[in-house]
């Protein structure tokens, strides 16, 4: 099986899941593998987020209703403040400083559905808990900001071409930290991530 036929079976399997689709004995296989694997947990709980299916989880998860109602209401604002208005043409700031907002509440979201929703599903009351991107080093590491239209499962595609691993965020501004074995690795990843229209930014 190649990788495409592979990310594709894969993404048949999280969409099968997410819309309760998958039977229990498969379901049940898939959650122990959540359990033992925090990256597929993670990958459930962004798709999760995407879809919108966790926004009644968030108030059930809460110990205070009415605080995470209010939190909820202030993200939404953000996501559904309007656009600036047009800069003047040259003013190369109109193009990616929007762009660098959304993806910055998208993933705010994203960080508060995981950290309130979905992750006390799936890990002990000990476990750590979301990390900021520059807490944990490994390896020769890049810093990657991926576009708001990139899948969980793109993402794990383009890591799996360059041969990296998710070791840190997304970040209040959306940045993850990838490691790679050595300097070189990162550098030819740097160049192929940096070419990808799913790509934002790759740099070290």
């Amino acid at each position: 099986m190649d990788i495409m036929d592979a990310d594709q079976d894969r993404s048949l399997e999280l969409s099968s899941y997410l819309s309760d689709r998958m039977p229990q004995e498969a379901r049940r296989a898939f959650e122990a593998r959540m359990e033992a694997d925090a990256a597929l947990a993670a990958e459930v709980a962004m798709l999760r987020a995407a879809r919108g299916v966790a926004a009644a989880d968030v108030v059930a998860a809460s110990a205070s209703e009415t605080e995470r109602e209010a939190e909820w209401r202030k993200i939404s604002a953000r996501l559904d403040r309007p656009a600036p208005q047009a800069r003047a043409a040259n003013d190369n700031r109109a193009g990616w400083l929007p762009k660098l907002a959304q993806a910055a509440a998208i993933a705010a979201v994203s960080v508060f559905l995981w950290e309130f929703a979905a992750a006390p599903a799936f890990r002990d009351a000990d476990a750590p808990r979301y990390e900021p991107v520059s807490e944990r080093a490994s390896g020769e590491e890049l810093q990657a900001i991926f576009a708001e239209t990139a899948t969980a499962a793109d993402i794990a595609a383009l890591l799996r071409r360059t041969g990296g691993e998710i070791v840190g965020g997304p970040s209040a501004l959306g940045v993850f930290r990838v490691a790679y074995d050595d300097a070189a690795a990162r550098d030819a990843a740097i160049a192929v991530l940096g070419a990808d229209p799913l790509v934002i930014s790759a740099a070290r």
